[in-house]
């Protein structure tokens, strides 16, 4: 039972916080602030997965982890109640950046770790059926959050629309090109992608009081854990600092830079396995994935021809979808392997980019962007489960191999802000085409060699 309140929460929370990325490209598209921080963010996460959280993991274990991801998600929200002139947007989300992995590795991290019981009745570990279980009801629930900005924006929306003078032919799909419009202080496009004040301190207001009530659940619904390296003995961790030459401070901090070498020890071991060799360029596609469809698609593809309150039912039908693959591929936990999902993945994601890339709105076709919204979604949900799969299936250390595989997909995720800011979309379908194309064919070759040695 606990594990289905785990995923609701983690649902409540991933789902505001998603709809506040899909958001931010448009809302903030001014001065490229909207991509810069979501750069920052995701770019103080990197030092946060290798660093920051594996020694918050021993000191405070995953559940107060997972709550001070909560905390932090809900100041990414109120962040954007900061003008946009101050860039001080900017400063904050690199500072709650640092410590968003504590949320996505305690989520994943605690998931994985629920026992089943068999057929005959014994406890069994059952960690990559878990962790596919846990995204594809996180998946479903999102796609309910994605809804909200729609009711809180539609109106807004349809009364501007009636006096919109925009070219989308020219400006949108695979032909939009921010770094040519964002510095400017009036353009038409603004009009499809900037709401009212009022909407934004409605959907800010609505976002962290679900964020909150999420907090609260996690909190006493989760049963209380002690930190991990009081759950096993650590050869890399001193139990015995007693120097009585040494005060309450000096101790606390000898005992954190101990910490931080064990923790940074453990990490290197793990990157230098083999797994890690032939993984590494998933979690990067993962990652690009992930920036794409909350920063470019979403306002290439969904604010720029539809307007900004088309953006939550298309971001609905991308999270149905994404939670559909997942739950179809937790159904055939058994019957498929890695490679047969890699394969599968490729041509979704090839089919995908060659659609972004044909298309010239008008109209006529504005049916599209659904369209496209559902093979995103399936691209999304094979990429998230191989990503979120392979700490459990080729690393002994889950905690770890989760914190390290988080900060690929950070490094994906800034990539993808980077070059959304500096070039025209088109140039990022091909580079989503071109890592999904090497990603794959790395895991299916590296995953063959692996069985092999095994």
């Amino acid at each position: 039972m606990t594990f289905y309140v785990h995923c609701i929460a983690a649902a409540i929370v991933s789902g505001s916080l998603q709809c506040l990325f899909a958001l931010q490209s448009s809302i903030q598209v001014k001065q490229g602030v909207g991509l810069t921080s979501l750069g920052a963010y995701y770019g103080a996460g990197i030092p946060g997965s290798y660093i920051i959280y594996p020694v918050l993991l021993r000191l405070m274990g995953r559940k107060y982890n997972l709550l001070l991801g909560d905390a932090c998600s809900i100041g990414f929200g109120l962040a954007l109640l900061l003008p946009v002139t101050s860039h001080s947007v900017i400063y904050v989300r690199a500072i709650l950046g640092a410590f968003e992995p504590s949320f996505w590795c305690a989520a994943y991290s605690i998931a994985s770790s629920y026992r089943r019981r068999d057929s005959d009745g014994t406890q069994v570990d059952k960690k990559a059926l878990n962790v596919k279980q846990f995204m594809a009801i996180t998946g479903f629930l999102q796609a309910i959050f994605n809804l909200v900005p729609e009711l809180v924006l539609r109106k807004r929306n349809v009364a501007e629309n009636e006096e919109m003078d925009l070219n989308i032919s020219v400006y949108c799909g695979a032909r939009d090109c921010p770094n040519e419009y964002s510095n400017e202080e009036e353009h038409p496009i603004f009009r499809n992608l900037i709401p009212s004040k009022l909407s934004i301190y409605i959907l800010v207001g609505v976002m962290a009081l679900l964020q909150t009530s999420a907090m609260i659940i996690h909190f006493f619904m989760l049963p209380a854990d002690v930190p991990a390296d009081q759950n096993e003995a650590d050869p890399l961790i001193r139990d015995d600092i007693d120097d009585k030459n040494l005060n309450f401070v000096g101790k606390n901090i000898c005992q954190l830079l101990m910490q931080l070498k064990a923790s940074l020890s453990t990490m290197g071991l793990s990157f230098l396995s083999l797994a890690t060799l032939f993984t590494f360029s998933s979690h990067l596609h993962h990652g690009f994935n992930h920036g794409f469809v909350w920063s470019v698609f979403s306002r290439s593809f969904v604010s720029c021809p539809l307007g900004i309150a088309r953006v939550g039912s298309c971001m609905f039908i991308v999270n149905i979808m994404s939670a559909s693959m997942s739950m179809l591929l937790a159904k055939l936990d058994d019957k498929l392997s890695m490679r047969a999902i890699n394969c599968t993945k490729l041509v979704f994601d090839l089919t995908m980019c060659g659609c972004m890339a044909m298309w010239t709105p008008s109209d006529s076709n504005l049916y599209v962007p659904y369209l496209l919204a559902v093979l995103m979604g399936l691209c999304r949900g094979l990429s998230r489960t191989v990503s979120g799969s392979i700490p459990v299936s080729y690393y002994d250390d889950a905690d770890t191999a989760y914190s390290m595989c988080s900060g690929l997909v950070a490094v994906g995720i800034v990539i993808s802000q980077f070059l959304a800011e500096k070039t025209c979309t088109v140039t990022l379908v091909i580079v989503l085409a071109s890592s999904s194309l090497i990603s794959s064919c790395t895991l299916v070759a590296g995953d063959y060699l692996y069985s092999a040695a095994s």
